[in-house]
Formats: C-alpha cells, sequence, structure tokens
C-alpha cells in the first residue's frame, strides 16, 4: 500500500463523478455515506476515504474524524501522509497542523464556489507527479536509450 495507490484510486472515482458538500452522492445525486454501495460521486476528501477503506485500511464509520482509523495504525499514518502531500501541494504552509484540520483544508477547497471537477483532477495529477521518482538526467553526449537501440 503505498501513496500513490490511494491517490491513483481516488482520482479514478473522482474522474467518474466529483461533488460538493458532501463526502459522496448516489447516481440520483442523493448525500449518503462515502463507503455506500451506492456512492457514484465523491469530494476529494471522500474519495481519498473510499479509496482508503477500499483497500481496506479505514473505517466507513462516518463519526471517526477524517483521518483515524481504529483498524490499522500503521496505515492511518499513510492516509495522512495522503492528505498532507495534497495540502502541501494547494501552497499551504508546512508546517505540524492537527490532522483534521489537513482535511478541513482540503473539503473548503474542494467546495469553494466555481471549483472545477477538473481543477480537482489536476491537484491529484500534480500530487502523483511529486511523488514519482525524478529519471537522472542524460550524461552529455549520450542519447535516450531508445533512441540507442541498433547502434
Amino acid at each position: 500500500m503505498t501513496l500513490l495507490e490511494i491517490l491513483q484510486s481516488a482520482r479514478a472515482l473522482l474522474d467518474r463523478g466529483w461533488t460538493t458538500k458532501t463526502l459522496a452522492r448516489s447516481a440520483n445525486a442523493i448525500a449518503c455515506q462515502f463507503g455506500s454501495p451506492h456512492a457514484t460521486h465523491f469530494c476529494l476528501v471522500g474519495a481519498l476515504r473510499r479509496s482508503a477503506q477500499g483497500l481496506s485500511l479505514l473505517s466507513t464509520d462516518p463519526g471517526l474524524p477524517c483521518c483515524q482509523s481504529p483498524l490499522q495504525p500503521h496505515v492511518t499514518d499513510l492516509y495522512r501522509a495522503t492528505i498532507e502531500r495534497l495540502t502541501l501541494n494547494l501552497g499551504i504552509p508546512h508546517e505540524p497542523i492537527p490532522e483534521e484540520d489537513h482535511c478541513i483544508s482540503l473539503t473548503r477547497w474542494n467546495d469553494m464556489p466555481g471549483r472545477t471537477q477538473a481543477e480537482v483532477l489536476d491537484l491529484i495529477d500534480r500530487t502523483l507527479l511529486s511523488l514519482r521518482p525524478e529519471e537522472p538526467p542524460a550524461k552529455p553526449g549520450t542519447q535516450p536509450e531508445e533512441e540507442n537501440h541498433g547502434r
């Protein structure tokens, strides 16, 4: 289980359906729990929670704080790290803040008037890119490997 897996899963959910003002909605636009089999549209935090829950990492109990999991405490740290990484990509200064504040920041950002699904997907894409290891620069005078085949 990695940050990449949570973000990729959340991105797929959001690509299929995005919402605001609630963690999840059914196909009929009725608010529902993010773990419901009827949930088809998700806000950013709802998609993250569903992705982690779908990987058997978080409880579906809607009464729990955003980043809390009674099931696997070590995975809670991974979920927190995902939330923190997204928050950092929003340009919020990096400083220790309570875990719920990260979720509140992402929820407020997701629910801002005028916010679009494309902007939410872009945030996840930027975060995914920031997690991928950088390719080492090519040595001077060499060509990329695929261009050297057959020589």
